[in-house]
């Protein structure tokens, strides 16, 4: 049996004629093409003889971290960035805030307007408190673990020896906003590993007017507040000045505090110069806790109170200028001194005077003999005085 054949019909047998030209000519012009791409590519290869071999990895290199640039603003006097666009808890409060809350100073304010803020008083002083936020410090005692970075118009305020904020200083008339920001972040420098305050203080451009506030209370408390502001055209000026006393709650505790800031500025639509002048003169006594053997030897520095005076001066001049209408340039140059003058007493830095050679004594227990009384040591006073002075620019 034959095989049946296929009909090829005549109208596609001329259209295969036809079309197998033009299928030829597009497969013999992509072989060309790869040819001379193939010709370019090793032409333009460099002989192996001149090939330089590739460099050993080195391995310690693999265990070491790439550079971390970090890019952000830093607390000056600028336009900065709104509130939503911070990756990071941020708390702000204004002068309105804080006057509704008749606080006694800005740690006092903090305490009782921030969330996740306590204050301790480890000093027994109301203007030395110890302000924690978060698990981290910034205290004015010495020694503490500081955490917390407080800047005042663009200016670190945290003191160079030891890290300390004496918030006595701070004069809370001049406030005009305080921002807290949580969170460890480099550009506000060093120790800044639970957070940020920032505060920028009162303009008369802002804040024009003038008020009067006096205050009372028991223990002897009485605080006078005064401030002033206005425009004299572009020119603006603000006045502050604060004045406090108070006996205390225990025998030789008392409290006295004398501030007072100044502002003078000059704006107008492209340029803004402010020119700050703070002012700060305290005699802080916190009488701290005496262990009971110590309190038996009646010595003298047992019962001298512990004090602690400052005397601040701090000018600080910022300025910003846009250059277009989206750059703006700013900045700031400061001084600031400050003196402290500290009268610490109970300290007991070693139980037996250096010329004792007798037997051992147990000078934590109250006296027994008069060898004990002659030549344990229970308690001296310690009396310093240091001047901390700070220059920069930003």
């Amino acid at each position: 049996m034959s095989r049946p054949r296929a009909v090829v019909p005549a109208g596609a047998m001329r259209a295969l004629i036809v079309c197998m030209p033009i299928v030829c000519r597009l497969i013999v012009g992509t072989l060309i093409a790869w040819a001379l791409g193939v010709c370019a590519a090793r032409a333009a290869e460099p002989p192996a003889s001149t090939q330089a071999p590739a460099p050993a990895a080195n391995p310690a290199t693999a265990q070491e971290l790439p550079q971390v640039v970090v890019i952000a603003n830093a607390p000056l006097a600028g336009l900065g960035l709104p509130a939503n666009e911070i990756p990071a808890n941020v708390q702000t409060a204004d002068s309105r805030q804080m006057q509704r809350q008749q606080s006694l100073d800005l740690a006092d304010y903090l305490n009782a307007g921030f969330s996740g803020v306590s204050a301790s008083g480890s000093a027994a002083n109301p203007f030395q408190m110890d302000v924690n936020y978060h698990g981290f410090t910034a205290s004015p005692l010495l020694g503490t673990p500081e955490g917390l970075s407080v800047y005042v118009d663009g200016v670190r305020v945290n003191e160079s020896f030891g890290d300390t904020v004496n918030w006595d200083l701070i004069p809370q008339a001049a406030i005009s906003t305080v921002t807290l920001m949580s969170g460890s972040n480099p550009v506000f420098g060093l120790n800044t590993l639970g957070g940020a305050l920032l505060l920028r203080t009162k303009s008369g451009h802002d804040n024009p007017g003038t008020g009067f506030e006096a205050t009372g209370g028991s223990f002897g408390r009485r605080s006078f507040e005064g401030e002033t502001g206005g425009e004299l055209g572009n020119f603006d000026y603000f006045l502050t000045a604060t004045l406090f006393d108070e006996s205390g709650w225990r025998d030789l505790s008392a409290s006295r505090v004398r501030q007072g800031f100044g502002k003078a500025g000059w704006q107008n639509e492209r340029t803004d110069i402010d020119l700050s002048y703070s002012y700060a003169d305290t005699r802080l006594h916190g009488n701290g806790a005496t262990p009971q053997s110590m309190l038996a030897y009646r010595r003298q520095a047992s019962y001298t109170p512990d004090l602690t005076a400052n005397l601040l001066n701090f000018v600080n001049l910022t300025g910003s200028q846009f250059l277009t209408g989206t750059l703006l340039l700013s900045g700031n140059v400061y001084y600031r001194r400050l003196t402290t003058t500290s009268s610490n007493t109970n300290v007991n830095d070693g139980y037996l005077s250096d010329n004792y050679s007798g037997p051992p004594l147990d000078c934590t227990a109250s006296p027994g003999s008069l060898t004990a009384l002659d030549y344990c040591a229970p308690g001296q006073n310690a009396t310093g005085r240091l001047t901390q002075s700070t220059t920069g620019a930003g």
